[in-house]
């Protein structure tokens, strides 16, 4: 809870895509956001969203996507 969150997204092939961005996580130790693919410029294809601590001390959190046409 309370924990500062690194995210970052991947393509498919483990390229990391865009920059790493900070949040947050609540009292209960979740944290909520929106990937705009327009604001990112994402082209269609596959992705992996990736949480992890800023210190790097839990194994990071994954969550595959895909961007339809």
């Amino acid at each position: 809870p309370g924990e500062e969150i690194s995210i970052w997204i991947t393509r498919a092939n483990g390229a990391t895509f865009g920059a790493n961005r900070t949040v947050r996580a609540d009292e209960d130790g979740i944290f909520v956001g929106v990937i705009s693919t327009a604001e990112w410029g994402m082209p269609p294809g596959d992705y992996v969203l990736v949480a992890q601590d800023v210190r790097g001390e839990y194994e990071p959190s994954t969550a595959p996507f895909r961007v339809l046409p």
